[in-house]
């Protein structure tokens, strides 16, 4: 054979390998990218899940800890509409103990009938009114208005209201009226603004203890 050819060959040939080479390189390069990307892949999916996984708990914990809230705000307003259920109501039934019956008595009004409210008229319902408690006896009668709270704007309204009382209740039309306001608490001083109104002011000072604060000048009807 030809040295030329030989030579030739040899050259042929080791372009083929060199060409193998580089394509076994390439191939092996391009393994390991492919493998690269899975890997990456997963990383990626695994760090997306544990986020998720993470927002999910995050999540879970903030409505626990709202529905909580609100539990315990729910729990909280209905004892203070128990409270003032029951203490609008223990009040009304104080105002027929003999506690509070002898400290008017010691104003000079002796309570012989309790009624106890709320009591309303409704005969006229464009004129009806409400009325808590009526004290009296044969010839006085305390009209008494109960509040948890009492503030200035309750006693002007209850003023109003008993301009039409012996209007309203015709079995009080011959009796001399007085009114009063009791209350577990007084606010803006109406406790004050009462009296000054003419009306005795029914205090709570402790368990069954009451005081009752006379006005300077007894308001009538």
């Amino acid at each position: 054979m030809d040295t030329k050819e030989t030579k030739a060959e040899e050259i042929e040939i080791t372009d083929m390998k060199s060409a193998l080479e580089a394509f076994k390189q390439e191939d092996a390069r391009m393994r390991e990218t492919r493998q690269w990307i899975r890997e990456e892949n997963e990383r990626r999916w695994k760090e997306e899940e544990r986020r998720w996984r993470e927002n999910e708990r995050l999540r879970e914990e903030e409505y626990r800890r709202r529905k909580e809230e609100q539990d315990r705000f729910d729990k909280r307003l209905k004892g203070l509409n128990d409270l003032y259920t029951n203490n609008w109501g223990r009040l009304v039934e104080s105002l027929s103990q003999p506690a509070v019956l002898s400290l008017f008595k010691e104003k000079g009004i002796g309570i012989t009938h309790i009624y106890e409210g709320p009591r309303e008229d409704v005969s006229d319902p464009d004129n009806a009114i409400e009325v808590d408690t009526i004290l009296c006896n044969t010839t006085v009668a305390v009209v008494a208005e109960v509040k948890t709270t009492c503030r200035p704007d309750d006693i002007d309204h209850f003023l109003k209201q008993m301009e039409r009382f012996k209007t309203i209740f015709h079995e009080f039309a011959d009796k001399t009226v007085y009114i009063a306001i009791a209350a577990i608490r007084y606010d803006g001083h109406s406790d004050r603004y009462a009296q000054k109104k003419g009306l005795f002011v029914i205090k709570t000072t402790g368990e069954g203890i009451f005081s009752i604060d006379e006005p300077a000048q007894r308001r009538t009807y």
